[in-house]
This record gives structure tokens, sequence and C-alpha cells, in this order.
């Protein structure tokens, strides 16, 4: 990714399994009788003489068009819920974190952005995922015949002695 195409300024290495998806892209536009060349963007629009990509504000306005017709926005509206670009960027990050079990460095540098970014936005994932962890024997210690104020009262009494 370009440093003048990113969110953060910083330009990276995208790696994602996509070439069947960069397939179909390429054998859609030769569907509609143009031939996608090395020089193209990824996606431009097909009807336009210069090939130009797409902006954001384009495809922003085309993602809004899709759940407006599908009748997803307004099932999202009732959730108060909006879909945006970036929805996409944090739907990565969170599914990495989550599901992909990628270390949160990886993440980072992938999203272009710090660690620290990305612990104070998701890191509740990581609480999260670490439930069984956090609450492992809690109660156990009066079940296991230990008795803490017992223990203590001991232990004072012999340094006191």
């Amino acid at each position: 990714m370009r440093a003048d195409n990113s969110k953060t300024g910083k330009s990276r290495i995208i790696v994602s399994p996509i070439k069947k998806r960069v397939d179909r892209i390429k054998e859609a536009y030769k569907k509609l009788g143009v031939e996608h060349t090395p020089e193209d963007f990824l996606i431009f629009n097909p009807h336009s003489k210069v090939r130009k990509e797409y902006t954001r504000q384009a495809l922003y306005l085309r993602l809004q068009e899709v759940l407006e017709k599908s009748g997803l926005k307004k099932e999202l509206a009732e959730d108060k819920l909006k879909v945006s670009l970036y929805s996409s960027r944090h739907a990565f990050i969170t599914w990495r974190l989550r599901y992909g079990n990628v270390p949160i460095h990886l993440v980072a540098k992938v999203a272009g952005t710090s660690i620290q970014k990305i612990e104070q936005t998701y890191g509740h994932i990581e609480v999260e995922k670490q439930t069984e962890m956090l609450t492992r024997n809690q109660g156990r210690a009066r079940t296991a015949g230990v008795d803490l104020e017992a223990r203590i009262e001991a232990e004072e009494i012999s340094t006191n002695l």
C-alpha cells in the first residue's frame, strides 16, 4: 500500500490470499469488453475513457447505495449501527486478533498503526480471549481446605514470637 493512499501515511506490504478474487475482478472487466492491463488500478470505472481509480468518496457512495438497496441500511439503523469503508479495517483487525491468533505487533504493522493504538482500541479482545485463564481457580481456595484468615493469623503469631 502506498503511503499516500493509507490512513496513517505509512506504506506497507499487504499480505492476503486474494488471487482468486483478483482473477474474478479481471474476468468481470473482460465480460464488459474491457481488457485489464498491468498499468490499471485493480478497480476502475470501465465506462470512463480515463482509467482512474475510484475515489474513496465514490466507493463510499457505492457502498451506501448497496446497503440501501439490500435493505441492510434500514436494518442497521434499527440497531443504531452504521457501516463505512473504515468498518472493513476495523473488522479485519478484530478478526485477526480474536480468531486469527495473530500477534498484536504483526497486526499493528499490517494495519500501519502502533501496538499502543491497537491495545487502546482492541485491548478488550485479549481480555475476552483469556477469560478462562483470568478466572481459573477462583473460589477453589476454600474447597481445597485452605482457610486464608487462619493462615494469616498463624503467620502473625509466628512473626511476633
